[in-house]
């Protein structure tokens, strides 16, 4: 198979791919998980102002190294290669510090892909690649991350966004169910919006011998819906606005809707700050019906949200960002 195309190799047991940052995350945690070294070449080679892996890119493999023992990570002068060889994952007590910076300046060189030019991340782009990893440790991990919370969440998912569509996956796998240890948690002890960060997210993960198998091949019917808008240096009335608008939309569409409200103040966020964060716990939903009403209820949302939060035309100019996020995700409840 051709590395050139983002398959490996099966010549040797190191995992070689040669499409750069493609899937970074993704293919440290089959590293980790399967034991065998990986390759990874020509990381931006063609970036003449910054070749190689980005900063946040380091951060999650300085992450990992604190995470396992007996880790070796090798990269090349250029940062345009890299070779890791996984250790064995431990858990226990993490601390870590996530980088933070302009994020209005990366959002305007920002890609699709996984290995994009962005060069911050927020604390949920670190949690994603962590789940994965979080069970299989020889300890429970206590993970604490410092960095942004809320306001990036068009390139990296908020921790309560997380917290609900992740955290119950774990409970069907099994993973928390015993008495051993507490069911897996994400706390946000201190909110952080985009770019100065400054925000706390406490992670915890119990470890188990085995994860059972699942099934979720029928959808449901949309049974509630649960929100979360969340406001940085502006009146609380505002994001108090914006939930009602939005659950004024919802109820015509189903009546069980609730939208919390947080507001926060933060000294190096941005100017007007205001995210969403919505979840929908369906049952017994017909084949395609998601794809219909996904679209719907995104529009009726940023529609709403955004008549809710026009500012005054003297304050346009100081406005980074006035709607951040909105995000709609499914967990299958009864």
């Amino acid at each position: 198979m051709s590395a050139t195309t983002g398959k490996p190799t099966t010549k040797s047991n190191t995992l070689k791919f040669n499409d750069g940052a493609t899937q970074f995350r993704q293919r440290l945690i089959t590293s980790l998980l399967s034991h065998r070294p990986l390759l990874l070449r020509n990381i931006r080679p063609d970036d003449i102002y910054a070749p190689g892996l980005r900063e946040y890119e380091a951060s999650f493999l300085r992450l990992l190294d604190r995470m396992t023992n007996g880790t070796k990570i090798e990269i090349n002068a250029t940062g345009t290669q890299l070779r890791f060889k996984p250790g064995v994952l431990l858990g226990g007590e993490i601390e870590h510090v996530c980088p933070v910076g302009d994020h209005e300046h990366n959002r305007e060189s920002n890609s699709n892909d996984d290995g994009g030019t962005i060069a911050k991340r927020s604390a949920g782009w670190y949690l994603e690649g962590i789940f994965p990893l979080a069970p299989f440790g020889k300890e429970p991990l206590h993970l604490t991350l410092h960095g942004i919370t809320d306001g990036t969440s068009d390139t990296d998912p908020s921790p309560d966004y997380l917290s609900s569509s992740f955290l119950p996956l774990y409970v069907k796998f099994g993973i928390g169910t015993n008495d051993d240890y507490p069911p897996a948690s994400i706390t946000v002890i201190k909110r952080g919006a985009a770019p100065g960060g400054g925000g706390t997210v406490r992670f915890y993960c119990p470890i188990v011998k085995e994860i059972g198998s699942i099934d979720l091949v029928e959808f449901g019917k949309v049974k509630r819906v649960r929100g979360t808008a969340v406001s940085c240096r502006i009146p609380p009335s505002s994001a108090a606005r914006v939930a009602h608008s939005c659950k004024a939309s919802n109820s015509v569409l189903i009546v069980r809707c609730t939208i919390s409200c947080k507001s926060f103040w933060a000294i190096y966020a941005s100017i007007f700050t205001c995210s969403f964060v919505f979840s929908i716990v369906i049952i017994d939903l017909p084949h395609g019906f998601l794809n219909f009403i996904c679209p719907i209820i995104l529009s009726i949302q940023s529609s709403f949200a955004m008549q809710q939060l026009q500012l005054q035309p003297k304050q346009q100019k100081y406005n980074q960002s006035s709607i951040h996020d909105h995000h709609v995700f499914f967990v299958n409840h009864s």
